[in-house]
């Protein structure tokens, strides 16, 4: 916390200067590399929701938002500019007007679909964003994306339900879940050419843990779907419900469930 509180003062004092936050951006990406600044993308979100986006911020952040993979490549310093302008734009969806929820919208859904994994990432820290400020804002939002014919976009519903701070409240918890089943279901239905391409491969690895985050936060249903997935005759279903049950959140602090679900993989698996 003591870094991001020292990113968000680095945000605070160059704000009124976009090519000054455009330079802190670059400078302070931590790209090339492993890992993005993910401190100082959630510092400016933080700067974004409580200062709004007047003084021209709207159109930094569109702007940002479009750069393309060919403007920003993939672990390149300019990449961290759309990184970071999708999670701003999902922090400021609810002060936003129609036509702004709008462009939001179609930002999110464009980070989701694109093909750097980075952008996965922001766009789901969008929605999440979206989701802690108006779960009523965000749930019609991840319903359309779950239905959506891109793979990815579907990803990023699960992946943005996928957060334990929306699924303290009961509401949240039940779309979480109902969602994690759709995309089971979704997944199943893929041809294996469809599961072998990337976009189904993003989806597969996202299967095998957002859905143990969700059971976490509603163990009675959410074993119940694994245990209703771990009996498919599907290797690939199984080896993601298997995937979940690895994870420690539930192996250990439901050992009994896992181990019943684990029972009827077993079973299922001969």
């Amino acid at each position: 916390m003591k870094k991001r509180a020292a990113c968000r003062q680095r945000v605070i004092d160059v704000l009124a200067d976009r090519t000054a936050v455009e330079q802190l951006l670059l400078r302070e990406s931590g790209l090339p590399g492993r890992r993005a600044n993910l401190e100082l993308a959630a510092a400016f979100a933080d700067v974004i929701e409580e200062r709004g986006l007047d003084n021209g911020r709207w159109g930094w952040l569109l702007d940002w938002a479009e750069l393309a993979a060919d403007q920003a490549p993939t672990n390149d310093p300019h990449e961290f500019l759309p990184f970071v302008a999708t999670q701003a734009l999902g922090a400021s969806y609810a002060a936003a007007q129609s036509a702004e929820r709008e462009a939001i919208e179609q930002a999110i859904h464009g980070a989701a679909c694109d093909r750097r994994w980075r952008l996965h990432e922001a766009a789901a820290l969008a929605l999440q964003r979206i989701g802690q400020q108006d779960w009523a804002a965000l749930e019609p939002l991840v319903t359309g994306l779950a239905e959506d014919e891109s793979l990815l976009a579907a990803r990023a519903a699960l992946v943005a339900l996928a957060h334990p701070p929306l699924l303290e409240q009961d509401d949240p918890a039940r779309c979480a879940l109902a969602l994690a089943d759709q995309l089971f279901e979704r997944f199943a239905a893929l041809s294996i050419a469809e599961r072998k391409a990337s976009a189904g491969q993003v989806l597969q690895k996202a299967l095998q843990f957002a859905p143990s985050v969700v059971v976490a936060a509603a163990p009675v249903e959410g074993f119940a779907m694994l245990s209703r997935w771990a009996s498919s005759e599907d290797l690939d279903l199984k080896r993601i419900v298997a995937a979940n049950l690895r994870k420690a959140r539930l192996a250990r602090h439901f050992p009994d469930e896992v181990e019943d679900v684990g029972a009827t993989l077993s079973e299922s698996w001969d």
